[in-house]
């Protein structure tokens, strides 16, 4: 396998680095010869720097032989700006890029030499790889097909980013002669105000008033773009004479290079990292602070909401907002609240268990999902040709690394076939694997009093083993409780120490009558007046917990699952004699939902786009699976076909309509998606949808609306999605939030997907193993407990682990630290 690799080195610009850092690991491939072509920089006045990585790291660099001009290969990958989308003669063309003001500016495209972004990637066979659903979402904003933008974020190097031991630390503080101060750190370019300087300014002022001990530390990069002055500006415009003096105290500017060694000393020697950015494309300092140990405070509703985890983030309330420039350009930015930064930089300094508690949580969150090796072990996917690429959805590493070990009393629903009782009856037959977690269950009572538990859901082996979980006794105490019905209730559990709430929320807010347990209170008071913690399934459910006034530094997202040992493709054979027996024709097109068949999951245009394709189609059949004892499904079908048919129409829609209303057991489910053609689901609000991933999960090609939380767990290789609009709708006095599907889109889809057989042949290949790899319950249940049994304490503090290094490497890496680089002195403001 021989790569290209196209970009930068030795330069103190993040381009420049990700390149560096994937090609050293690439490198360390066998089975892959890296070439690299250096592109010329973005100025004259940008020269080669050396010392970046290290003696032992950056001869290897050097060492990467250049590609001949007729040189073929395998694949080529461009990591450069301005972004370059010409067609390569490789078998794959990629390219890195990020947008950070939510479009790509004219000035890029000016480097690129084109007028237009859109133009440019439909003449185009490039792949682009960019590091986050923001930055994705720039891109196919300014016009990039959605097919060919891929989600892969970035890394870091544990040898250089990680925890220095508390005697490393204390002696590093002494030298820079920060004593007992406590000390907030930033690090990027710093040389505009996306950075978000002025607010960040702005609250260092407040806080030095309450706390005269804190100090803040800005790292630049002079050599790229000169800074210092820019923050004295801004300073200067920003705040008043008395806070200038108090923060020009307390204020240190560092613009010169600093090697990975020198920087991540920078973060070592910090209590606390801030990012109150208003746009970034990925934003790897947070990362990086993350590996370090630092607790995070960084701006909510942007890249770094990719990979933040509360046990060591602390997001910034934001509102996204558009500003047009003085060109007409429209560019789009998250803009933090200066009083809820303030509030959080109080509680970080106020609060050292939460710094301890980041400590331990951040490198190891890094540690098993952000190393450089994670991240191109997820390039290779995509440069190589005979491999998927993993594109939207995070990847969930299988290898549990939590081993639970305590007391769990789960309240919730068993044998209903309701949603909430479905993930809690799968997520306790695996929590039941767990020999050191004690598992008990409450029932509570179902939403309906007269309903009554249905047998037959699962085996006979699986129901046994459900009702052998114990009721926890009256005098029982337990380590967390996690809660799986509704409506919800945020009360701290009595019974234990932590308590776990998993809901979702399908409008975009929160509906009063979901919280009908405590009338007429708020989201906001509700969650403030607990130690709740949310668990929701998805972040368009998690922006409804936001918008509703959850708090952010208590909501976590963890997505549902699949057993893929139930939900699987069967073989061709055994899938042609099941559709006889369901007494389907060979020639019919079936097109399947499950759902309640309300309004929110699509029946009018599931209704009016089959009886479209049928005149064009006539062997199409529709296969329906509601529920009856809860939702009164047929009856909604009903009512929404007289509403929108004519009698001949539906005469004709009943004539090729299979519906089923009562409840079935898993196994016989699961035979509608084994032998169905595509999944049908143009919602318009949805918490999660896990009918969609079931139906990924045995083979299915899916039809599914663009924008919402499906869009977390599709990909391009197995799912085709709806246009649609967020529109708002009152209804009881809230104002609610929903996806408006284009139905024309979803009739052209339809009839695309009978018409590519070749293409729903290979999903049945691409689907499964995409949910094999990522979204089992075994994985995501073990996602849910590192959420609510964080993992056991972190080796003594002298003692730092790095994945795959010696154990006898300096703390500080590969040569002592070199004090007197980093050190600058103090910024003048006047």
């Amino acid at each position: 396998m021989r790569i290209i690799v196209e970009g930068w080195r030795f330069l103190p610009h993040s381009y420049s680095l990700i390149n560096q850092f994937l090609l050293l690991e690439l490198l360390d491939r066998p089975e892959i010869q890296v070439l690299h072509r250096d592109m010329p920089y973005v100025t004259d006045n940008w020269q080669p720097v050396s010392g970046l990585l290290g003696d032992s790291r950056e001869p290897k660099l050097h060492l990467i032989p250049q590609p001949t001009g007729d040189e073929s290969a395998d694949a080529i990958l461009r990591v450069y700006c301005p972004f370059n989308l010409a067609p390569s003669t490789t078998h794959r063309t990629v390219m890195f890029g990020c947008t950070e003001w939510g479009i790509i500016p004219q000035s890029i495209l000016r480097g690129m030499g084109v007028s237009s972004f859109q133009e440019a990637h439909n003449n185009s066979d490039t792949i682009i790889v960019t590091a986050s659903h923001w930055s994705r979402d720039g891109f196919i904003r300014s016009g990039a097909d959605s097919d060919r933008v891929v989600v892969i974020p970035l890394g870091v190097d544990p040898y250089f980013y990680k925890p220095a031991s508390p005697e490393k630390r204390l002696a590093l503080r002494q030298q820079f002669g920060l004593g007992e101060n406590f000390v907030f750190f930033t690090n990027g370019l710093l040389f505009n105000n996306r950075h978000g300087m002025a607010r960040l300014l702005k609250a260092f002022a407040a806080i030095v008033q309450k706390f005269p001990e804190a100090r803040l530390i800005l790292k630049g990069r002079d050599y790229l773009f000169e800074a210092r002055q820019e923050i004295a500006r801004i300073c200067s415009q920003t705040l008043t004479a008395s806070e200038q003096k108090r923060v020009q105290e307390r204020l240190t500017y560092i613009g010169k290079n600093l090697s990975c060694t020198d920087l991540a000393a920078l973060y070592q020697i910090a209590d606390a990292y801030v990012s109150p950015y208003l746009a970034e494309g990925f934003n790897l300092p947070v990362l990086e602070a993350a590996a370090c140990g630092l607790p995070v405070i960084c701006t909510q509703g942007g890249p770094t909401d990719d990979f933040i985890h509360p046990d060591f983030a602390f997001p910034i309330q934001s509102q996204l907002e558009q500003r047009q420039l003085e060109s007409g350009e429209m560019r789009f930015v998250v803009a933090p609240d200066v009083d809820h930064l303030i509030h959080l930089m109080e509680r970080i300094i106020e609060k050292p268990a939460l710094r301890e508690k980041a400590r331990q949580a951040g490198p190891k969150w890094v540690g098993d999902r952000y190393t450089w090796k994670q991240v191109v072990d997820q390039y290779l996917k995509v440069l190589i040709p005979q491999s998927k690429p993993s594109f939207t959805a995070p990847v969930i590493h299988p290898t549990p690394t939590n081993t639970a070990t305590g007391r769990l009393i789960v309240e919730g629903w068993r044998f209903q076939t309701h949603s909430y009782a479905i993930a809690n009856q799968f997520q306790l037959l695996e929590m039941l694997q767990y020999p050191n977690l004690e598992l008990f269950h409450q029932e509570i009572p179902f939403l309906d009093r007269n309903s009554q538990p249905i047998q037959g859901l699962f085996d006979s082996e699986s129901e046994s083993a459900l009702r052998a979980i114990a009721h926890p006794p009256p005098n029982l105490f337990a380590d967390a409780t996690l809660r799986m019905y509704s409506p919800f209730n945020f009360k701290s559990a009595l019974q234990s120490d932590r308590t776990y709430l998993f809901a979702t929320t399908e409008w975009g807010i929160v509906p009063q009558e979901l919280l009908r347990l405590n009338p007429g209170k708020s989201l906001e008071a509700l969650h403030q007046n607990s130690n709740t913690v949310i668990i929701t399934s998805s972040q368009w459910s998690k922006d409804g917990f936001l918008r509703s006034g959850a708090d952010p530094n208590r909501i976590v997202t963890v997505p549902l699952g699949v057993d893929p040992t139930l939900y699987k493709p069967l073989p061709k054979e055994e899938r042609a004699s099941l559709r006889q027996e369901l007494g389907w024709q060979e020639d019919e097109f079936i097109f399947l939902n499950v759902s309640s068949m309300t309004l929110e999951k699509g029946i009018f245009p599931i209704i009016f786009c089959f009886t479209k394709i049928l005149e064009k189609y006539p062997q199409a059949r529709l296969v329906l699976k509601g529920s009856d004892l809860i939702y009164k499904s047929w009856e909604s079908i009903v009512f929404t076909a007289k509403k929108i048919l004519s009698d001949r129409g539906l005469e004709e829609f009943k004539a090729h309509l299979t519906y089923i209303g009562d409840p079935l057991p898993s196994s016989q489910l699961i035979r509608y998606y084994q032998a169905a053609d595509g999944y049908l689901s143009p919602y318009s609000a949805e918490g999660f949808n896990l009918p969609v991933l079931e139906a990924i999960a045995c083979g299915l090609p899916v039809i599914c609306t663009q924008g919402g939380p499906t869009d977390e767990f599709t990909h391009a290789d197995f799912a085709l999605q709806i246009k649609s609009e967020v529109q708002s709708v009152e209804s009881r006095g809230e104002m609610r939030h929903f996806l408006a599907p284009n139905w024309d889109c979803c009739i052209a889809l339809m009839e695309q997907l009978i018409s590519q057989p070749d293409w729903r042949e290979q999903v049945r290949i691409s689907g499964p193993q995409f949910v094999r790899d990522r979204l089992s319950w075994q994985q995501i249940v073990t996602q849910l407990l590192e959420v609510m049994f964080p993992s056991n304490p972190s080796p003594p503090s002298n003692a730092v682990t790095v994945q795959s290094l010696p154990q006898d490497l300096p703390i500080f890496g590969e040569s002592p630290l070199n004090v007197e680089a980093i050190r600058e002195s103090p910024l003048h403001l006047g």
